[in-house]
């Protein structure tokens, strides 16, 4: 992952938004390195995402990446952020 700018192509018609959310969802699921994290979110943020929307997607994650792979990525995704994230059922 290069840079911060949202994802722009291949994204099949979703908004950058959408995109640069899925794309830190796909992060947590293979288990991303930290400046991947950083990068993600900083692209979210820049195609207009907020952190609500960043936790929301954490939070969507959980029964699909389970609690361990979540919470493995909840201290790089916080850090990207610049605030702590309460996730209810875990970290």
């Amino acid at each position: 992952m290069v840079g911060a700018e949202p994802p722009t192509e291949g994204t099949a018609g979703l908004d950058a938004k959408t995109a640069a959310l899925v794309l830190l969802a796909a992060l947590v699921a293979q288990g991303g390195a930290s400046a991947s994290y950083q990068a993600a979110v900083a692209g979210a943020l820049a195609a207009g995402a907020t952190d609500a929307d960043v936790i929301g997607a954490l939070r969507a994650l959980r029964p699909v990446v389970g609690t361990v792979r979540l919470e493995s990525a909840v201290p790089d995704v916080a850090l990207a952020l610049g605030r702590d994230i309460d996730l209810p059922g875990g970290q």
